[in-house]
């Protein structure tokens, strides 16, 4: 689970590799030209069917298995973030953050906010997208669909479309300062 498959396009005509049966629309690698590749992470345990929608005789399965349990779980902890420089201009701390699922990438890629902010993607893209972090996700979105989460704790958290695992991002959450009574 969390490993990657290639599949490398060495013929001479145009494929795809797509999602087919209860996975539809998990995956789809569009048309892959003689050369090309395509890579798609599994994250979670099942078992994918695809085809070539170009070539219906061809056709696979990829099987994902559960990771063995470990005896002693680790629960991951967020990667601080940096001391400020004094005098040193900062970026700009925002309750909540947008970003854009276009052209098979995510706009703005890096956002920071405030620790109980929250931020939303919108999938502006013809192709189902995800939004997927290591504890939290969305289904697949489709063309006009949101996807939003309220960031508690700070942290760097990574996220990546599981559909297409070249797509990926990052929200930077830093504590909120608290303020000092005045006498």
């Amino acid at each position: 689970m969390g490993a990657t498959v290639v599949w490398t396009q060495k013929g001479a005509r145009v494929h795809t590799v797509t999602a087919t049966g209860e996975n539809k629309g998990a995956f789809d690698s569009g048309n892959v030209p003689p050369g090309g590749s395509f890579r798609q992470t599994f994250l979670t345990p099942g078992s994918f069917n695809y085809i070539c929608l170009n070539h219906s005789s061809m056709s696979g399965v990829v099987t994902v298995n559960a990771p063995t349990p470990t005896p002693t779980p680790v629960t991951p902890t967020p990667t601080p973030s940096p001391t400020p420089t004094p005098g040193a201009p900062s970026a700009a701390v925002l309750p909540q953050a947008h970003v854009d699922i276009t052209n098979f990438a995510f706009n703005p890629r890096i956002v920071t906010l405030a620790a109980g902010g929250t931020v939303t993607w919108t999938q502006f893209d013809t192709t189902r997208h995800t939004v997927t972090g290591v504890e939290w996700g969305s289904s697949p979105l489709t063309q006009g669909q949101k996807y939003t989460l309220t960031f508690l704790r700070p942290g760097k958290f990574l996220y990546a479309c599981t559909i297409h695992s070249f797509m990926n991002g990052e929200v930077n959450v830093v504590a909120t300062a608290t303020p000092s009574p005045t006498p």
